[in-house]
């Protein structure tokens, strides 16, 4: 009882309500049982927009208010700056513009936003025109005469993204779809699968927050240490091996070591006490990024690029499979639209039907269903007082079904993106790429290749649901919204 005082005290001083927690779990049990993304719906229609609950031992505001999220993540962004570290993730991480914070942040966004234009889209969409042939070989083999067959569409996907992403990430040509052995192909797989199941040590500084030094002293990591250090070493490899070549390569990797940037040296940053710092990085402008911060953020493209897309498309075929008649518009649009000699990237980039659809999609199954930010000082917002350091979690996959923001939010409804809907939306309520200065920095890359490898699916075979197929699947505990039991369809010859 005094555990439950104390903690619902904590909020109550703050202006909110606290959700039910247990000791040293906080709601970590309630999640566990119900899921965490319907405890996040279920929580939000119990306590309200905003509302206090504890990960563990660690106290967190749950906000799906869109005031709230545009203040927090936008006009006050400098209060907010940096992303919720709620597990272990060690130093090490600080090199890549995921994780970096402050004027180094700023620098490496600076830096690497470039690599990732439209340049760099059509070399990289050239290349992910070479994995679709491979892809074509390998269904025609599987077809092998028939109409139709199953196929479980999460490990389909996972092979061609993964195929995608090592030869336009890395030059590294592999074949997923027939051969996962390739040792680069498992250990970059290990690596960018982020489920918290696999590994419930993860979990520990949530509730102990205090054992973070033993992780640190122990080297332990957020991700698989050995594949880790196998990636890393390659990519070493790599850069040295490229330094006496020019730049010839053309992938993401090279990018990266050509990037360099175009800092402001009179840029500054308000540290939220009206203090005004100078940007130590000025100096390295013209530097371009290390070799660690080289190796981080091509390892974070890898790793945010993999799991995300497979599984972005694996939702893409469940809603086409599961929607008729959303399945026979869009495969008309690419018929009268796209170009019948293969997947011609300014043709796919003109289709909007399939960007509404990828759009509902996201909406549908967000692929990261959450986002956070630490309190850098104690502030106010729109009236509610937040203290220094406490962590807010902004529930993505709870606000895209909110009836209050989405009219039938459970309907897959593409045409609500068309331009005559947009105005619609409410601001700050469709959130799939997270928003403000820190939103991901892959958007185009993102919707490029997942639009690109449905169009060539959808040129040669129908999605269709099948004997195996399991009905509003079961979602993973993980930091992605992915189909536990993986998704099975039939793919029809056309």
């Amino acid at each position: 009882m005094r555990h439950q005082f104390n903690k619902r005290r904590f909020f109550r001083l703050l202006g909110v309500q606290c959700a039910n927690t247990y000791p040293l779990f906080g709601c970590l049990p309630e999640a566990m049982k119900m899921g965490v993304l319907s405890h996040d719906i279920w929580s939000i229609r119990k306590y309200g927009r905003v509302f206090g609950t504890y990960l563990g031992n660690l106290p967190n505001l749950v906000v799906a208010d869109p005031k709230l999220i545009r203040e927090i993540f936008v006009c006050q962004f400098h209060k907010f700056p940096q992303r919720m570290q709620a597990l272990y993730i060690s130093e090490w991480w600080d090199n890549c513009v995921v994780m970096a914070k402050g004027d180094h942040w700023r620098y490496m966004r600076s830096i690497i936003t470039p690599a990732f234009n439209s340049v760099a889209l059509r070399n990289m969409h050239t290349r992910t025109e070479t994995c679709l042939e491979k892809l074509t070989t390998f269904l025609t083999e599987k077809v092998n005469g028939r109409v139709e067959f199953e196929f479980d569409m999460r490990t389909l996907f996972g092979a061609l993204t993964l195929d995608i992403l090592c030869y336009t990430s890395f030059g590294q040509e592999t074949n997923n779809l027939k051969n996962e052995n390739n040792e680069f192909s498992r250990h970059a797989k290990i690596l960018s699968t982020l489920n918290i199941e696999t590994n419930a040590l993860n979990g520990l500084p949530m509730i102990l927050p205090f054992t973070k030094p033993v992780f640190r002293f122990l080297r332990l990591d957020y991700v698989n240490t050995e594949s880790l250090n196998y990636i890393k070493k390659v990519i070493e490899d790599m850069i040295s091996f490229r330094s006496c070549q020019n730049g010839m390569h053309k992938d993401t990797l090279q990018n990266l070591v050509n990037a360099t940037g175009s800092f402001d040296d009179q840029q500054q940053i308000d540290d939220g006490n009206t203090n005004l710092i100078s940007n130590p990085f000025k100096t390295r402008k013209h530097q371009g990024l290390n070799q660690d911060e080289i190796i981080a953020n091509a390892i974070v493209v890898l790793m945010a690029g993999y799991d995300t897309t497979a599984t972005t498309l694996t939702w893409m075929a469940y809603l086409l499979a599961t929607n008729m008649d959303v399945q026979l518009k869009l495969v008309k649009s690419i018929d009268e639209h796209a170009d019948i000699s293969g997947t011609d990237y300014d043709s796919v980039m003109k289709l909007d039907y399939l960007d509404w659809f990828l759009s509902e999609t996201l909406r549908l199954y967000p692929a990261a269903n959450r986002t956070g930010r630490d309190t850098d000082i104690d502030t106010e917002v729109c009236g509610l007082k937040v203290r220094r350091g406490l962590s807010i979690t902004v529930p993505i996959y709870a606000i895209h079904r909110m009836p209050e923001y989405w009219s039938e939010p459970e309907k897959c409804i593409p045409e609500r993106f068309s331009p005559e809907n947009m105005e619609k939306i409410i601001p700050f309520t469709y959130l799939p790429f997270g928003v403000g200065p820190r939103a991901c920095l892959g958007i185009k890359m993102a919707k490029m290749l997942c639009k690109v490898i449905m169009v060539k699916v959808l040129q040669m075979y129908t999605f269709h649901v099948c004997s195996k197929t399991e009905i509003n699947p079961v979602l993973e505990t993980s930091l992605l919204t992915k189909p536990k039991n993986g998704l099975w369809l039939t793919l029809r010859k056309r």
